[in-house]
C-alpha cells in the first residue's frame, strides 16, 4: 500500500494525474499560453517563450570584453559601455 501511495504522489507531481474536485467543469488540463508572444513580459533582458507555460529567463549581456560594463536596461535591452582608463 505504501508502494502504491508514493506512485500516485509521482503521478500527481508530474501532472499525469489530475484530482478534480467537485463542481469542477474541465478535467483537462490548458496550457497557459499558446506562443511565444503570449509570455512577452515587456522586459528587454528577459528571453519570453512558451512551452505550456511561459518562462522569462534573463538575458546575459556579456560581450566578452574586459573593457566594456555588461548591462541590461528592461526598456532598451543590452549596452556595453566603455569602462574609463
Amino acid at each position: 500500500m505504501p508502494y502504491l501511495v508514493r506512485v500516485l504522489l509521482f503521478l500527481l507531481t508530474l501532472g499525469t494525474l489530475r484530482v478534480v474536485g467537485c463542481g469542477d467543469e474541465t478535467a483537462q488540463w490548458e496550457p497557459e499560453c499558446q506562443t511565444h508572444e503570449d509570455c512577452d513580459d515587456q522586459n528587454e533582458c528577459t528571453a519570453d517563450f512558451c512551452e505550456g507555460s511561459c518562462w522569462n529567463e534573463t538575458i546575459y549581456c556579456d560581450d566578452g570584453n574586459d573593457c566594456t560594463y555588461d548591462e541590461c536596461d528592461p526598456d532598451t535591452g543590452c549596452d556595453n559601455p566603455a569602462k574609463p582608463n
